[in-house]
């Protein structure tokens, strides 16, 4: 099966409308991570949606228990093919950040995909239902074609990367037999200019990116009515991005000293400070 074919059997299969199903049956899965009312819907998406299209591919799967949060499992499967052959593994979450019901525009809903000229809308159908669902359809157009993918295959979904992914680490250690005989081919690092990027990134900073501290919500006073005064307190909600290398817990530090009265904690993998 050539490359230019693989590529047309995946574009018949977008333009067939199959693509828009199956991603409208996982985004119908509530899957907030932040909302602990939602902790069945979370695991019957792995079971019920995830589990069941893989076992269509031959994979064998099971559901791993979060030795972090209960609430939020994870999926291993895999499909061998041949001991002699690579492995690749693809990493997929099916929870979303809060539906936040009620505030999206007249005609749109969060747990349903809705097409409005080329634009698709729904709550997970970017980040992340769509992703896993490219790959996996991906592997499911080769296997229809040639019964085989010429490859070994592992996934891992996790159900709490909205949350900062918590138990991922461990659930990599734990399971690192199962997750193990990946084949990673390249040389060891990128070839950068020495004169790329600013003096003293790393090479990893220089290609992804940097360091990141975003303010996601900022209020103080009485917005809905305010006076001509400052405020005598403020709270801010604030999001750390960072590289490979860097522990968050090494900025939390940094952010309250600029100004010494203010007090900041850190729920999940955000910051908060007041």
């Amino acid at each position: 099966m050539s490359r230019e074919n693989a590529i047309f059997r995946a574009g018949v299969f977008f333009d067939d409308g199959n693509f828009f199903d199956l991603l409208s049956r996982w985004v119908s899965h509530p899957t907030e991570s932040q909302n602990e009312a939602c902790k069945d819907a979370l695991r019957t998406y792995l079971t019920g949606a995830i589990t069941l299209y893989l076992e269509n591919m031959g994979f064998n799967c099971r559901l791993v228990d979060n030795p972090v949060n209960l609430r939020l499992p994870f999926l291993i499967g895999q499909r061998m093919e041949g001991e002699d052959l690579p492995t690749v593994l693809t990493y997929g979450h099916g929870d979303t950040v809060l539906a936040m019901d009620g505030r999206w525009r007249e005609g749109l809903e969060p747990w349903q995909v809705i097409q409005e000229g080329e634009r698709w809308y729904g709550r997970g159908a970017g980040d992340n239902k769509g992703r896993h669902a490219i790959n996996l359809a991906a592997l499911a157009c080769v296997l229809e074609k040639r019964q085989l993918m010429g490859f070994n295959v592992k996934v891992l979904i996790e159900m709490g990367e909205e949350m900062g992914s918590p138990g991922l680490h461990q659930i990599c250690a734990m399971e690192k037999e199962a997750l193990a005989e990946l084949e990673v081919t390249g040389r060891e690092g990128p070839e950068i200019d020495p004169d790329w990027g600013e003096p003293g990134l790393s090479p990893a900073e220089k290609v992804y990116g940097w360091n990141t501290l975003e303010v996601l919500a900022f209020e103080c006073g009485t917005p809905a009515a305010p006076v001509h005064a400052i405020p005598p307190s403020a709270w801010a909600r604030m999001h750390m991005r960072f590289v490979a290398g860097c522990s968050p817990d090494d900025f939390i530090p940094a952010v309250p000293s600029t100004r010494p009265t203010s007090t900041c904690w850190r729920p999940s993998s955000e910051r908060v400070c007041k």
